[in-house]
Protein backbone atom coordinates (compact mmCIF):
# COMPACT_ATOMS: atom_id res chain seq x y z
CA UNK A 1 0.00 0.00 0.00
CA UNK A 2 0.68 2.99 -0.62
CA UNK A 3 2.71 5.40 2.26
CA UNK A 4 -0.40 7.25 4.38
CA UNK A 5 1.63 10.42 4.92
CA UNK A 6 -0.19 13.21 4.29
CA UNK A 7 2.87 15.89 3.90
CA UNK A 8 3.74 16.85 0.25
CA UNK A 9 4.33 14.28 -2.15
CA UNK A 10 6.43 14.48 -5.77
CA UNK A 11 6.59 12.66 -8.56
CA UNK A 12 9.04 14.28 -10.49
CA UNK A 13 6.81 16.63 -12.80
CA UNK A 14 4.46 18.11 -9.69
CA UNK A 15 4.79 18.38 -6.26
CA UNK A 16 1.83 18.94 -3.75
CA UNK A 17 -1.21 17.34 -1.67
CA UNK A 18 -4.34 15.82 -2.80
CA UNK A 19 -6.53 14.10 -0.30
CA UNK A 20 -9.91 13.27 0.37
CA UNK A 21 -12.21 12.55 3.54
CA UNK A 22 -15.12 10.69 2.12
CA UNK A 23 -17.87 8.65 4.50
CA UNK A 24 -20.23 5.80 2.99
CA UNK A 25 -23.67 4.81 4.36
CA UNK A 26 -25.16 1.53 4.16
CA UNK A 27 -28.29 1.43 1.95
CA UNK A 28 -31.39 2.53 4.49
CA UNK A 29 -29.08 3.60 6.92
CA UNK A 30 -28.36 -0.04 8.34
CA UNK A 31 -26.26 -0.36 11.44
CA UNK A 32 -24.38 -3.09 9.59
CA UNK A 33 -20.92 -2.25 10.79
CA UNK A 34 -21.96 -3.47 14.75
CA UNK A 35 -20.65 -7.12 13.20
CA UNK A 36 -17.19 -6.85 13.55
CA UNK A 37 -17.03 -9.20 10.57
CA UNK A 38 -18.10 -6.47 7.77
CA UNK A 39 -16.11 -3.85 9.65
CA UNK A 40 -12.66 -6.15 9.02
CA UNK A 41 -14.45 -7.25 5.59
CA UNK A 42 -14.63 -3.52 4.75
CA UNK A 43 -11.51 -2.52 5.82
CA UNK A 44 -9.96 -5.21 4.04
CA UNK A 45 -11.24 -4.22 1.00
CA UNK A 46 -10.38 -1.04 1.39
CA UNK A 47 -6.63 -1.75 1.63
CA UNK A 48 -6.60 -3.98 -1.20
CA UNK A 49 -7.60 -0.97 -3.60
CA UNK A 50 -5.92 1.48 -1.81
CA UNK A 51 -2.93 -0.96 -3.24
CA UNK A 52 -4.10 -1.12 -6.63
CA UNK A 53 -4.71 2.25 -7.06
CA UNK A 54 -1.10 3.71 -5.07
CA UNK A 55 -3.16 6.09 -2.55
CA UNK A 56 -3.12 5.54 0.92
CA UNK A 57 -5.09 5.46 4.31
CA UNK A 58 -4.36 7.79 6.61
CA UNK A 59 -7.19 7.05 9.12
CA UNK A 60 -10.73 4.07 8.73
CA UNK A 61 -13.25 4.57 11.09
CA UNK A 62 -16.96 2.87 11.57
CA UNK A 63 -20.05 4.45 12.87
CA UNK A 64 -22.66 1.67 13.13
CA UNK A 65 -24.14 2.94 10.04
CA UNK A 66 -21.35 4.39 8.23
CA UNK A 67 -17.94 4.58 7.53
CA UNK A 68 -15.08 7.58 7.40
CA UNK A 69 -12.13 7.09 5.07
CA UNK A 70 -8.67 9.28 4.94
CA UNK A 71 -6.95 8.76 1.58
CA UNK A 72 -3.81 10.71 0.81
CA UNK A 73 -1.94 10.77 -2.36
CA UNK A 74 -4.92 10.72 -4.38
CA UNK A 75 -3.14 13.29 -7.30
CA UNK A 76 -4.20 11.24 -10.51
CA UNK A 77 -7.89 10.54 -8.92
CA UNK A 78 -11.57 12.99 -8.28
CA UNK A 79 -13.84 12.23 -5.80
CA UNK A 80 -16.05 10.82 -7.65
CA UNK A 81 -13.49 8.14 -9.23
CA UNK A 82 -12.36 7.06 -5.58
CA UNK A 83 -16.01 6.96 -4.23
CA UNK A 84 -16.63 5.07 -6.92
CA UNK A 85 -14.20 2.41 -7.19
CA UNK A 86 -14.23 1.86 -3.40
CA UNK A 87 -17.88 1.91 -2.64
CA UNK A 88 -17.90 -0.97 -5.30
CA UNK A 89 -14.99 -2.66 -4.32
CA UNK A 90 -15.70 -2.65 -0.60
CA UNK A 91 -19.59 -3.39 -1.50
CA UNK A 92 -19.11 -6.48 -3.61
CA UNK A 93 -16.39 -8.06 -0.99
CA UNK A 94 -18.80 -7.56 1.79
CA UNK A 95 -21.71 -8.74 0.05
CA UNK A 96 -19.78 -11.97 -1.30
CA UNK A 97 -18.38 -12.96 2.09
CA UNK A 98 -20.57 -11.62 4.55
CA UNK A 99 -24.24 -12.89 3.26
CA UNK A 100 -25.44 -14.69 5.51
CA UNK A 101 -24.42 -12.15 8.00
CA UNK A 102 -26.51 -9.13 6.09
CA UNK A 103 -29.82 -11.31 6.03
CA UNK A 104 -32.35 -9.81 7.19
CA UNK A 105 -30.76 -6.54 7.01
CA UNK A 106 -29.98 -5.93 4.14
CA UNK A 107 -30.88 -7.28 0.50
CA UNK A 108 -30.35 -7.01 -3.14
CA UNK A 109 -27.18 -6.18 -5.05
CA UNK A 110 -27.14 -3.13 -2.76
CA UNK A 111 -24.50 -2.40 0.29
CA UNK A 112 -24.14 1.38 -0.06
CA UNK A 113 -26.24 4.56 -0.68
CA UNK A 114 -26.33 5.89 -3.58
CA UNK A 115 -24.80 9.11 -2.38
CA UNK A 116 -21.98 10.11 -0.47
CA UNK A 117 -20.11 12.59 1.53
CA UNK A 118 -16.13 13.60 0.45
CA UNK A 119 -14.23 16.97 1.08
CA UNK A 120 -10.66 17.64 -0.20
CA UNK A 121 -7.96 17.77 2.75
CA UNK A 122 -5.01 20.61 2.11
CA UNK A 123 -2.14 20.00 4.39
CA UNK A 124 -3.15 22.84 7.06
CA UNK A 125 -6.28 20.51 7.90
CA UNK A 126 -5.31 17.04 7.61
CA UNK A 127 -4.04 16.29 11.66
CA UNK A 128 -8.09 17.90 11.98
CA UNK A 129 -9.40 15.08 9.93
CA UNK A 130 -7.32 12.36 10.93
CA UNK A 131 -8.07 13.15 14.95
CA UNK A 132 -12.05 13.12 13.83
CA UNK A 133 -12.09 10.36 12.36
CA UNK A 134 -9.98 8.40 14.93
CA UNK A 135 -11.02 9.56 18.06
CA UNK A 136 -14.69 11.20 17.55
CA UNK A 137 -16.09 8.72 16.05
CA UNK A 138 -16.15 6.59 18.84
CA UNK A 139 -19.19 8.28 20.63
CA UNK A 140 -21.35 6.53 18.24
CA UNK A 141 -20.61 3.10 19.99
CA UNK A 142 -21.93 4.53 23.43
CA UNK A 143 -24.80 6.12 24.96
CA UNK A 144 -24.66 9.50 24.57
CA UNK A 145 -26.80 12.45 25.44
CA UNK A 146 -27.32 14.90 22.12
CA UNK A 147 -25.25 17.39 21.80
CA UNK A 148 -26.41 20.96 23.67
CA UNK A 149 -26.59 23.06 20.53
CA UNK A 150 -24.11 25.13 20.07
CA UNK A 151 -22.09 22.83 21.43
CA UNK A 152 -20.68 20.32 19.15
CA UNK A 153 -17.28 20.08 18.17
CA UNK A 154 -16.21 20.71 14.60
CA UNK A 155 -13.32 20.09 12.30
CA UNK A 156 -11.98 23.74 13.02
CA UNK A 157 -12.03 23.36 16.91
CA UNK A 158 -9.37 20.64 16.09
Amino acid sequence: MASASFGLGSDGNAVGACNFHLQFTPAYRRKVFWDGVVKEVCADAAREMAARLGVGIAASEFGPDHWHIFLTGCKHYSAEKLAFWFKGYTSRLIRKRCAERLRGILWGERFWSGGYFYESVGRVTNEAVQFYITRCQGRHWTKQPAPVPGTQTTLANH
